[in-house]
């Protein structure tokens, strides 16, 4: 009998133990580790380029621009970032950003450039096309679903101001590269260091966004076989390490009283950013400046541009969204 006891107090600890430490952890890695999509990996995967829509593309000279490829450093923890500059020849203080998302990198957004070129685009706009932390050639380190994301996008966004003198900004986000987008509008920190360098942001174009952090990671846990009981433990420790930022970070939150003229273009069957999450957000959402969503039936996550069933509709929807605004 005594060693039956003494059996279940231990069975108690180990599963106190799996609750409180073991659990959270795992929810935690899950949200933050991701494989380093480097340019190898992508350019010496056939898979991965049909699905990165550049085929036999590798850098912006394929697609008729002459570029700068930039090296500088993160905001707070001086990682190393790297990034193509694209200026346009008539000159300008204007620039697009085109920010990719999770387990992807620059070579994702490369194809972009065919856009900005049939839109005549590049006769008004600069294009900086970044790697974020953990993609492409900038260095490897959690993101954190977008938060850290932003930081390095808020140093892309200084580096070109302080190199090219650009005050004018469009973003241009995808997936997490949208939240990051919409968390660095809303981060008092990053949303500073914007104003002491009067950068102004003209528009906000946001393709297949990530637009609630807790609702996505739950769904994902979901499939995995946890209840919402067992991943909220994780989340709290993982809003934790964000300074309870990851908790804040869902589109109507993030973007109330946002003033920017926005454009959101989301795929009704994403599987990966599901339109129901999406449109759950929208309706919460009160802006002061324009705001538009254009749907999409048919192609999967960021998918809308390359699919041949929505490429003119996705143009037409970009064209029209500029010339209202």
């Amino acid at each position: 009998m005594k060693k039956r006891h003494v059996f279940l107090i231990f069975l108690l600890l180990f599963l106190g133990a799996g609750y409180f430490y073991i659990l959270p952890e795992f929810v935690i890695r899950s949200i933050t580790l991701y494989d380093t999509y480097t340019f190898p990996k992508v350019l010496n995967d056939p898979e991965l380029r049909e699905k990165y829509g550049i085929g036999d593309k590798s850098s912006p000279k394929d697609y008729g621009y002459d570029f700068e490829e930039i090296n500088y450093r993160s905001i707070y923890d001086s990682l190393h970032l790297n990034g193509w500059w694209v200026a346009t020849k008539f000159g300008s203080s204007k620039t697009i950003v085109l920010v990719h998302g999770r387990t992807s990198n620059r070579l994702k957004t490369l194809k972009y450039l065919a856009l900005i070129d049939q839109l005549e685009l590049d006769t008004a706009y600069n294009v900086m096309i970044p790697d974020l932390r953990n993609s492409g050639k900038s260095e490897p380190a959690p993101t954190y679903m977008g938060n850290k994301f932003s930081e390095d996008l808020a140093a892309t966004i200084l580096e070109i101001k302080n190199r090219y003198d650009q005050d004018t900004i469009v973003l241009y986000g995808f997936s997490m590269g949208a939240m990051a987008s919409m968390n660095m509008l809303s981060r008092k920190d990053l949303v500073e260091k914007m104003k002491q360098n009067n950068i102004h942001f003209e528009y906000l174009i946001l393709d297949s966004p990530l637009c609630n952090v807790y609702e996505t990671t739950l769904g994902e846990a979901e499939k995995m076989g946890l209840t919402e009981f067992l991943f909220k433990k994780g989340f709290d420790k993982f809003n934790d390490e964000t300074n309870d930022r990851a908790g804040k970070m869902n589109m109507h939150y993030l973007l109330e009283g946002n003033e920017i003229p926005l454009l959101v273009l989301q795929s009704t069957t994403d599987k990966t950013t599901p339109v129901e999450i999406f449109k759950m957000e929208w309706v919460k959402l009160n802006t002061v400046g324009s705001k538009s969503v254009v749907y999409f039936e048919g192609p999967e996550h960021v998918q809308l541009f390359q699919d041949s069933a929505t490429h003119k509709s996705y143009l037409e929807a970009i064209q029209q969204f500029l010339k209202r605004n």
